[in-house]
């Protein structure tokens, strides 16, 4: 059995060489995981994994932009495999669900509309694709890292993963999401769960 901790590990050994699809492959399927712990499914479920990112989209968030925005972001992205709004926008547990985890686990990941690249963490480009950067990858790690059900995983000691400027060791936040809460408190002004 491959543990989450073990699927974090190959994450973060596939970003250090610069395949993101491939780390976001393992984080995804950790997501996955993590998600049935957490609402103590036994199976894989969608609906458990969207409402996992929707619970911790402020944490991804606050890792991708190093700001504090409403986790109710919509986009306006189209993708075949998401039922958008009837003007256009999408929300981004749909879009990480269907556009990243379907099209990568399930697939090529040619169809995905996505853009890695260095600069824009978050945008829409003429085409209609949707621009990340490795921050937003991070962000879903944190949100597996800090979940309260994965607090005995652990990856290589020295790993660590840097959010609101700050670089910490990945073993000593292990199931601590209220240290990630407090670090934005401290940093923000305010509590980043709550911002509307």
């Amino acid at each position: 059995m491959i543990t989450i901790g073990q699927r974090l590990q190959s994450a973060i050994d596939h970003m250090d060489k610069g395949e993101y699809e491939l780390g976001l492959s393992d984080i995804c399927i950790a997501l996955d995981n993590t998600a049935k712990r957490h609402f103590h499914k036994s199976d894989s479920d969608r609906t458990a994994y969207k409402e996992f990112l929707k619970e911790n989209m402020w944490l991804i968030l606050v890792t991708c932009l190093d700001a504090c925005l409403s986790p109710q972001v919509k986009l306006p992205f189209q993708h075949d495999k998401i039922k958008s709004s009837q003007d256009g926008y999408s929300t981004l547990e749909d879009i990480v669900y269907h556009a990243i985890r379907c099209e990568l686990i399930h697939d090529t990941g040619e169809k995905s509309k996505i853009v890695w690249n260095d600069y824009v963490a978050l945008a829409i480009n003429d085409q209609g694709y949707l621009l990340l950067s490795p921050p937003f990858i991070w962000g879903l790690a944190l949100a597996i890292i800090t979940c309260e059900s994965n607090k005995d995983e652990r990856v290589d000691a020295g790993s660590w993963i840097q959010t609101m400027g700050y670089k910490y060791l990945i073993n000593d936040l292990w199931g601590k999401k209220e240290s990630i809460v407090q670090m934005a408190i401290n940093r923000f002004g305010l509590d980043p769960r709550t911002v509307n």
